[in-house]
């Protein structure tokens, strides 16, 4: 929700929703501090608010916890890209499917994420890996 209200120009009502976010996120990891899903949504949020350098460190450790799960480096890959460390994301994307990649194409915050020539090839490789895999079968 607060996408959508930063996109309209809602900025503050944004701010409010990011927040909650952030507390909900919080709550769980105080319950479990390795969930590290609830890292990379506390992650974004803080990225949000204005807090870069820990949102992506938070972010990356996220991914560390959990480097298969899709949700995570979702949330991690918004993280890095909305504070500036689009460079981190492209290792945690190698091995990515075709279909999370083209996912993440559908995501308006990563535009500019997935047009970068290096995502481009990371989704033409995984695309040519998976005509690949169905050819075999």
């Amino acid at each position: 929700l607060g996408n959508a209200l930063q996109s309209v120009g809602r900025t503050r009502e944004a701010r409010v929703h990011w927040q909650a976010a952030g507390d909900v996120a919080r709550a769980a990891l105080r319950r479990n501090a390795r969930d590290a899903a609830a890292r990379a949504r506390l992650a974004y949020s803080m990225a949000r608010l204005g807090d870069a350098n820990l949102a992506a460190d938070e972010a990356l450790q996220a991914a560390q916890l959990a480097p298969s799960d899709y949700a995570v480096i979702f949330w991690v890959a918004m993280t890095l890209e909305n504070t500036g460390r689009r460079d981190e994301v492209f290792p945690l994307l190698e091995g990515a499917t075709a279909e999370r990649l083209r996912d993440l194409r559908r995501q308006p915050d990563l535009k500019n994420l997935t047009e970068d020539s290096r995502f481009v090839s990371l989704l033409q490789e995984a695309e040519k890996a998976q005509l690949n895999s169905s050819q075999r079968k």
